[in-house]
């Protein structure tokens, strides 16, 4: 059964000699000839890969099967290095100039985890099955919710100079500090502030947006939390 993906790629009038190595690191396992394929691109080495998908193409009982991707290495990046972008996601260049060394951790985690879905992305589109193409784009959307999350603590440290995972510590803070007057009312209040952000979580639409409104809502749950501990270990 011939593969759908190389018999689109030999039929093409201008095969595309990347798209054509990723179908045989898919379906080839012949050392030689990916020795060849992998020292360079001109007229010999495209015509190593064409032959190569031929046969692959001809082979009795092929079946379609999932590309198996590795992402590729993130190089090294200097602290003020520019972040990668693409279509996945625009943002402009974040003015991390003065930020502390836990915002470039996070900025540097959000480069890599956006080189993955970026590389998966690619792939992706040479995937024959329905079911893969599928797996592929619901692990490109975990990944780009990742990326979402560490947008918002950069943008937060950006807006605020705070970086978002300390809030809860600083909220513990704060509460410790409250008379026991101050404890029995927020834990009145509480409550109805959670249900608002519930609300404006469920409404929002944009990644960011839902983002930020979850990021609230747990830091109240958090708080409530706390208050609930300090007014038990008082009465």
């Amino acid at each position: 059964m011939a593969i759908a993906s190389i018999t689109a790629w030999l039929l093409s009038p201008n095969p595309n000699f990347i798209h054509g190595k990723l179908l045989f690191q898919q379906y080839g396992n012949d050392r030689l000839v990916e020795t060849i394929i992998n020292s360079g691109s001109g007229a010999y080495h495209f015509s190593k890969l064409r032959s190569a998908l031929e046969k692959i193409n001809e082979s009795p009982g092929i079946e379609p099967k999932q590309i198996v991707y590795t992402s590729p290495p993130v190089p090294d990046q200097p602290a003020h290095a520019e972040p990668p972008t693409s279509s996945l996601i625009s943002k402009s260049k974040p003015d991390l100039d003065d930020a502390p060394a836990e915002i470039w951790a996070f900025r540097n985690q959000k480069n890599a985890i956006h080189a993955e879905a970026r590389h998966l992305f690619v792939t992706a589109k040479l995937m024959d099955s329905k079911e893969h193409r599928l797996e592929a784009a619901l692990r490109i959307l975990d990944l780009m919710d990742q990326v979402n999350e560490y947008w918002l603590i950069i943008d937060t440290w950006r807006e605020t100079g705070k970086i978002l995972e300390l809030k809860k510590e600083e909220a513990i803070a704060e509460v410790s500090a409250l008379t026991i007057q101050e404890l029995l009312q927020e834990q009145k209040n509480l409550p109805s502030y959670i249900s608002k952000a519930r609300k404006r979580f469920n409404d929002a639409k944009e990644p960011r947006k839902k983002t930020r409104a979850l990021a609230k809502v747990e830091s109240l749950v958090s708080r409530l939390t706390e208050v609930k501990r300090r007014i038990d270990g008082i009465v």
